[in-house]
């Protein structure tokens, strides 16, 4: 089994959506190829930020994409297993307060794909 982890938010305006995207025609393609019958990838998308990102509202975000990518989500933004996780990545993630409100933020984070081989 392949695997393709990403690390992003459902708020996220461009970048997020348009990785999935992507990965969503390379799924249906791969299916599509006769050669990659035996080929397995699951795709990974694992919310930095967990606050928001319930369980619910990543199903909802991620129904929009290719329904085999699953969604995984922390506790909280400071839930010790995804910092963890994220530190062995190296992904970078950083809070940017929009608004007033303590859910007005956008999240800055690393954007890259990450292949994992069996």
């Amino acid at each position: 089994m392949y695997y393709v982890i990403y690390f992003g938010f459902a708020n996220c305006p461009d970048i997020c959506p348009n990785f999935l995207i992507r990965m969503s025609k390379a799924l249906k393609m791969l299916r599509q190829m006769p050669e990659a019958r035996g080929l397995k990838l699951r795709v990974l998308f694992v919310s930095v930020d967990p606050d928001r990102d319930t369980p619910q509202k990543l199903k909802r975000f991620l129904g929009f994409f290719d329904p085999s990518i699953i969604g995984l989500s922390g506790l909280a933004n400071t839930d010790q297993r995804l910092v963890d996780c994220m530190k062995q990545f190296k992904v970078f993630a950083n809070k940017i307060q929009t608004g007033e409100k303590e859910y007005d933020y956008m999240i800055d984070h690393t954007a890259i794909g990450y292949l994992m081989d069996p």
